[in-house]
């Protein structure tokens, strides 16, 4: 893995209001408010110290609550700086807009199964300086530094779901929920 931040910002709007899919690999980490997020289908809340992580592809759509509105840390960037030349980004289209051959699938070559496939994890307040601080040094113009943190914060979260505390713990307990019967 070699991660490159091609953006990052703490924002207060949600610029969608439908089901989007985007080109490049995307972190969402809420630090304040309340609503909820679809991906592929399955609704999820968002309340603060929640990180999602969708990859390119993903069917996505976050909500916003006007009576508790979000205000978060938004990520775009791929896991291997093969399209690091690519600075600007490609804005999530509607989902059924989606051109897959212009997907920058980075997290399929990052050799890392975690971020094959999206995840949502609650109560990830251990991520939150590192997370907000990717978004403050990209914004000082410190790319380096920026992916650099981001790349920690990654490979934490992968020790995180080694410890079968987190996100697999999480995915076999919903799929035993699912198909119990």
């Amino acid at each position: 893995m070699n991660v490159f931040v091609r953006i990052a910002g703490i924002n207060g709007y949600m610029p969608n209001n439908f089901p989007t899919k985007a080109y490049d690999c995307r972190m969402l980490y809420i630090l304040s408010g309340s609503s909820k997020i679809i991906i592929e289908g399955k609704e999820f809340p968002l309340k603060e110290n929640t990180l999602c992580y969708y990859p390119p592809g993903t069917k996505y759509f976050p909500m916003s609550n006007p009576d508790n509105p979000l205000f978060f840390v938004t990520i775009n960037f791929d896991l291997t700086r093969e399209f690091q030349h690519v600075t600007w980004c490609l804005p999530p289209v509607k989902a059924e807009n989606f051109n897959s051959k212009e997907a920058q699938n980075t997290h399929l070559d990052c050799g890392l199964p975690l971020f094959y496939e999206p995840f949502v994890m609650q109560d990830a307040i251990m991520f939150r300086d590192n997370i907000k601080k990717v978004a403050e040094e990209l914004e000082r113009g410190n790319e380096g530094a920026a992916s650099s943190l981001l790349q920690y914060v990654c490979y934490k979260l992968v020790d995180y779901n080694r410890d079968k505390t987190g996100i697999l713990y999480n995915k076999i307990e919903d799929y035993i929920n699912l198909n119990y019967a």
